[in-house]
């Protein structure tokens, strides 16, 4: 019965057991909550491939361990590859963003992007999406391997890319601060942010129109596949916590 109620969602959706083989491995179905940074998140793990990168996403490559530190995973469950993303449960609005990580998110593979993010499935404001993301976007020649965005990235003057290099200590803090008129994003390296300029890597303010007003969004965390991967390593990043400041 449950096997057929799956089957008949994926039909609604477009999907078939050959195109959602999460319908025949067990990728992921049930809503699963997990608690991390003293916040609570839905792990996303639908039944059938799903943005961003049209991927497979399942819960079983989230945990937290026991120094309450987020781990996310590219890999295969059941022979598929499948990524992972967080996403918050409740919407927060203006505020500062917080991620501090502490994995070389500056060297993932050119097919693979890590990103820290608002979103809402409504459309408005590009779906209030704001980025803090890292990755090649499959160009492994590319000096920059970040970028900060307000939605729509197709607009030069809402995107922002860097070079991260986190040679000496895979620890860094990403932030976001989201204001009626602004947007201000920073990278810094190590997990102390005051003050920015002892390790500061990038910022960049956003003041143009358009600035999303909040309503509905989530933050989010994830990693995902950009294209196939050319290897079959695996990929995990280490997050070590998440704090947001009104």
């Amino acid at each position: 019965y449950r096997t057929f109620i799956m089957v008949f969602v994926a039909v609604l959706l477009g999907c078939t057991e050959e195109s959602a083989p999460g319908l025949m491995t067990p990728v992921g179905t049930a809503e699963t909550h997990i608690t991390w940074s003293g916040y609570r998140w839905i792990v996303k793990q639908p039944p059938y491939r799903t943005g961003p990168g049209d991927n497979y996403f399942s819960n079983e490559l989230v945990h937290i361990d026991a120094d309450d530190r987020l781990h996310l995973r590219i890999a295969r469950v059941n022979g598929v590859w499948c990524c992972s993303e967080v996403i918050l449960d409740t919407s927060l609005g203006y505020g500062s963003y917080i991620f501090r990580t502490e994995s070389r998110i500056d060297m993932l593979p050119p097919w693979v992007t890590f990103g820290l993010f608002t979103y809402s499935h409504r459309p408005e404001w590009h779906h209030r999406e704001i980025d803090v993301e890292y990755g090649l976007w499959l160009n492994a020649d590319d000096s920059c391997n970040a970028q900060f965005c307000v939605q729509s990235y197709e607009d030069p003057r809402r995107l922002h890319r860097y070079h991260l290099d986190l040679c000496a200590s895979p620890h860094a803090t990403h932030l976001f601060e989201w204001r009626a008129d602004r947007v201000f994003f920073a990278c810094v390296r190590g997990h102390t942010i005051h003050p920015f300029d002892e390790g500061l890597v990038a910022s960049w303010t956003f003041a143009g129109e358009d600035i999303p007003v909040p309503l509905d969004e989530r933050c989010r965390a994830n990693l995902w596949l950009y294209g196939n991967p050319r290897t079959e390593d695996e990929v995990e990043v280490i997050l070590s916590g998440f704090e947001f400041v009104e």
